[in-house]
């Protein structure tokens, strides 16, 4: 709890007015002689040094202690309230006083007087449109003496900061291609990260399980087993590549819809029982460990409220970057239509040649801007292509569109017109 810094003190109207009494009172006094007058100025001057000393003792005598329920997960355009808890140490009930805070904009509160030994809550209801990393305050305290002479202004230098996340949407099974018909858990759950050993190919097995060393050392094929009770760990990585973009607003929305998808992705992963990090490709190559606890997850959701596609990085390179080891057992990318649709297949492709499962959650980007209708069947066939390309490496693609959002996103329905490549 702090006590406010007075940061400045000036006469209220009233006080004003006696200022201009006792400085008349003077006037008439030096100009008639007359000791009444001098007393009557004397009188008035003194009365506003005490309203000074009472408000500066009064103001001493004043905490504040912000009050924030909720300082993190909070969601975009949900009402959250806020208070400030003003509590009088002072012998002497304090006069009215009215708070200014920034809440992050500027918003004035009014409290009755805090009595003796008392407390008084000043509350309001805030909401963030959108998400963010948000500092709210300091507030400011305004009040005057009990003369209502001078208004004093102190700091109270409370602050606080919020965190808005994205939008997070509850995602069904089938469409993390991670559960099967059933709800239970499919491809992208089936086994830990951990080598467990080797044993002889069987028809049916993955042959992303095989281990070549064996095969180039023996002739024969053995495939790679791994122990279900270790930690599964899983890599959501987010397309943040800057962009030129015809259509600001679209390319907002586009980028908003991405974030919560990253958003939604990690936190059905982590319901689901495993373990995810969470890869950037913004200018800052943001990343996390591996969710252990909940500071793991709070560094992710702090993140993605403050992603902006800055990136000089393009998620092809940030794949083979990580391919070593650093993804875990499969990878979640939310990635922007692109026309590099075939350089990330190949870091698929080499990706996959590890044994990484690959979910792309493909953001249909055309879908965020007005076109032709010419010119969206142009886009929606080279989504189709590119689609076809991403899934002939072996990885499960979603699509997510402006008309439905993450919450609609599903799997490519238009026509296959034209060639895969």
């Amino acid at each position: 709890m702090r006590r406010p810094t007075l940061s400045g003190a000036r006469p209220t109207a009233r006080g004003w007015q006696a200022i201009a009494a006792a400085v008349a009172s003077l006037v008439a006094a030096l100009s008639l002689g007359t000791t009444q007058f001098y007393q009557l100025a004397y009188l008035l001057l003194g009365l506003m040094v005490a309203a000074f000393v009472l408000g500066v003792i009064g103001s001493r005598a004043l905490r504040l202690q912000r009050r924030m329920p909720r300082s993190e997960g909070i969601a975009a355009g949900e009402p959250v309230g806020t208070g400030l808890r003003l509590t009088n140490r002072s012998r002497l009930a304090s006069s009215k006083v009215e708070v200014v805070d920034r809440l992050p904009n500027r918003h004035v509160s009014e409290a009755p007087s805090v009595p003796a030994g008392g407390e008084q809550l000043v509350e309001t209801t805030v909401s963030f449109e959108r998400r963010g990393v948000y500092e709210i305050g300091p507030a400011e305290l305004i009040f005057t003496d009990p003369f209502g002479l001078l208004s004093f202004r102190r700091d109270a230098g409370e602050r606080a900061e919020a965190l808005v996340y994205p939008e997070i949407h509850e995602l069904p099974g089938r469409s993390m291609a991670g559960e099967d018909e059933t709800g239970g858990r499919g491809r992208f759950a089936r086994r830990g990260e951990d080598l467990a050993g080797l044993r002889e190919y069987r028809r049916g097995d993955d042959r992303r399980m095989i281990h070549w060393k064996s095969v180039a050392r023996t002739g024969e094929l053995f495939v790679k087993e791994f122990d279900p009770e270790s930690p599964r760990r899983y890599t959501v990585m987010l397309d943040l590549l800057a962009r030129q973009a015809r259509d600001p607003r679209a390319a907002g929305r586009e980028i908003e819809d991405a974030v919560s998808a990253a958003a939604s992705a990690f936190a059905h992963l982590e319901r689901s029982g495993l373990s995810p990090r969470l890869r950037l490709t913004d200018g800052a190559a943001s990343s996390t460990d591996f969710v252990a606890g909940e500071g793991d997850r709070r560094q992710a959701m702090r993140l993605l409220a403050a992603a902006n596609a800055d990136g000089a990085e393009d998620t092809a390179e940030a794949l083979r970057r990580e391919s070593s080891g650093g993804l875990g057992e499969g990878v979640v990318l939310i990635q922007r239509e692109s026309t590099r649709t075939g350089d990330l297949a190949q870091a698929l492709r080499e990706v996959s040649a590890r044994g990484v499962s690959v979910l792309v959650l493909l953001i249909a980007s055309h879908t965020y801007g007005a076109q032709s209708e010419e010119r969206r069947g142009e886009r929606e066939e080279a989504l189709g292509r590119s689609v076809r390309l991403l899934e002939a490496e072996g990885a499960a693609v979603r699509v997510i569109r402006a008309e439905t959002g993450v919450r609609g996103m599903s799997g490519f329905a238009a026509p296959r017109v034209g060639e895969a490549g």
